[in-house]
């Protein structure tokens, strides 16, 4: 399934649970496995979830409850996004007089994984990403992973030069 690198660090904290999709038709059945990618024809994923309810709905009959699913704070916050990311599809149905309808999938994070060095975490309740962790592993894939489950809201992720500097910092506190 397509994330928006925003919602990397939401899924992988356990903040958002659930996400709302315009499909025509389901792409997910329940009790699948998914790989989350932030590109389409990419073979590396940053996640799986596993499907545990799937239904259809009116977008705006989203409640408060199922926008902190979602991952935000509030109904409001969560509808401009939605808006940002499907500006077409809504405007097609409104266009047709049509209320929108789409798919929520209500989901679980069962592992992450670093693209860069090939770790998987299989059971999040029992695997944190951790400093010490990190002192062990010094890839720039892991460390944006724990980054990104630091700090779920940012929407500013490392770049290279950030990580390098930190990478540095632990070697030398480590002797290596």
């Amino acid at each position: 399934m397509l994330f928006k690198e925003k919602h990397m660090g939401m899924i992988l904290s356990g903040k958002k649970t659930q996400t709302r999709r315009a499909w025509k038709r389901p792409m997910v059945k329940v009790g699948g496995i998914y790989k989350c990618k932030l590109q389409m024809l990419s073979v590396k994923y940053f996640a799986k979830i596993k499907v545990l309810k799937l239904w259809k709905e009116h977008i705006y009959d989203c409640s408060e409850e199922d926008a902190i699913k979602e991952g935000y704070g509030c109904k409001a916050e969560f509808m401009k996004v939605f808006e940002e990311i499907n500006p077409k599809f809504l405007k097609e149905t409104i266009k047709n007089k049509e209320s929108p309808e789409i798919y929520v999938i209500e989901f679980k994070l069962v592992e992450v994984r670093c693209n860069d060095c090939g770790i998987e975490l299989i059971d999040r309740n029992k695997a944190k990403f951790t400093k010490n962790f990190l002192d062990s592993c010094l890839c720039f894939g892991c460390f944006r992973i724990f980054e990104s489950e630091q700090n779920p809201e940012s929407t500013k992720h490392l770049d290279i030069k950030q990580y390098k500097k930190e990478r540095e910092i632990r070697r030398k506190e480590n002797g290596k």
